[in-house]
């Protein structure tokens, strides 16, 4: 019950959720031949955080992700970029699923951008060989690097993967 200015704590009951909108444009373009493939796509958001205050409260943020590889049925290399600002937020469940354990523990909101290459090579029946290396770079701290190879030899799956992770 209201005590008077000054003297008592309000604490509201309902708490009533601000109205808001988004909007999204998105583009793909992509390319595979001969075992080359190539795409760009990119995501331009537009959200209003506030529909009853005056301006809104406008967040305009947007994403890009750029890759190339080529491959054949015994080795294969590929490239990808991606670009993101601050205020993006993926309007659905994120298609990478391993992303947090690739960039030991770091999640994808706090990606600014990050590069990754990986290689794959099977000379032999019996002998498959992988590489990979990335860079992650976050809004708020230092970048992570990222290294890892593996090998598996024989035809019953014995394998071996280390990975190496520094940062500043």
């Amino acid at each position: 019950s209201y005590a008077g200015a000054g003297l008592g704590n309000y604490v509201a009951k309902r708490r009533i959720a601000l109205p808001r909108r988004s909007e999204a444009a998105y583009a793909r373009l992509g390319l595979t031949e001969r075992g080359f493939s190539a795409g760009v796509e990119g995501m331009l958001q537009r959200r209003t955080l506030n529909l009853f205050a005056s301006g809104g409260a406008p967040v305009d943020a947007g994403a890009l992700s750029v890759n190339a590889g080529w491959q054949d049925s015994s080795y294969g290399l590929t490239y990808r970029h991606r670009l993101q600002g601050e205020q993006f937020e993926p309007p659905a469940g994120s298609p990478d699923v391993d992303f947090t354990y690739r960039w030991a523990g770091t999640t994808e909101n706090e990606r600014r951008s990050s590069d990754e290459v990986a290689a794959r090579a099977r000379p032999l029946s019996f002998l498959s060989l992988s590489g990979e290396a990335g860079r992650l770079v976050r809004f708020d701290s230092g970048p992570i690097d990222r290294y890892g190879g593996a090998t598996q030899v024989g035809w019953l799956g014995y394998d071996i993967t280390c990975l190496l992770y520094t940062s500043d």
